[in-house]
């Protein structure tokens, strides 16, 4: 896979882990809200670490489409 060279006009973000906390507690909602919000990827590119249902599960509770899976 070839990656293109970053835009001139578009800067370079930095890649961002974030992990969800306690898949039972509110943690997977709190960063779904974060994403839904903007204001986290707009710091960087951003990778959730969590449990994949559970995290899926919060995305759709506040309507926001679950994220891609690398």
């Amino acid at each position: 896979m070839t990656v293109p060279p970053p835009s001139a006009k578009a800067p370079l973000l930095p890649r961002l882990a974030v992990t969800a906390g306690d898949p039972a507690g509110i943690g997977p909602e709190i960063v779904a809200k974060a994403l839904q919000d903007g204001r986290l990827p707009a710091l960087g590119r951003i990778a959730v670490y969590a449990h994949p249902e559970l995290f899926d599960a919060a995305c759709r509770g506040i309507g926001l489409e679950p994220l891609a899976r690398l």
